[in-house]
């Protein structure tokens, strides 16, 4: 399980979603990376969280451009089909 985690969470990082409903639980958990370590922790569910009391619902997540991902980023700003979810931060 543990390694079905990881691959989940590597991908997430280095290859653009295969289906719609996986762009939120990016955004969900990006948020946990670039603006609270301490909520949003899961990877392939948003259960945990809100059982634990570490959800956060947010609207748009503002990804570092020094960290922005090639599937997220095209010519120096998020693609249009992630603009409603990411934000580039020029940080």
């Amino acid at each position: 399980m543990y390694f079905l985690y990881e691959s989940t969470h590597f991908r997430y990082h280095s290859a653009e979603p295969l289906v719609k409903p996986f762009i939120l639980l990016r955004k969900h958990h990006f948020y946990h990376h670039f603006h609270n370590p301490k909520v949003n922790h899961g990877v392939t569910t948003r259960f945990w969280d809100r059982v634990f009391g570490t959800f956060e619902c947010i609207e748009k997540v503002k990804v570092p451009k020094s960290m922005s991902m090639d599937w997220l980023v095209e010519e120096n700003k998020i693609k249009d089909k992630y603009s409603k979810h990411f934000h580039l931060n020029s940080r």
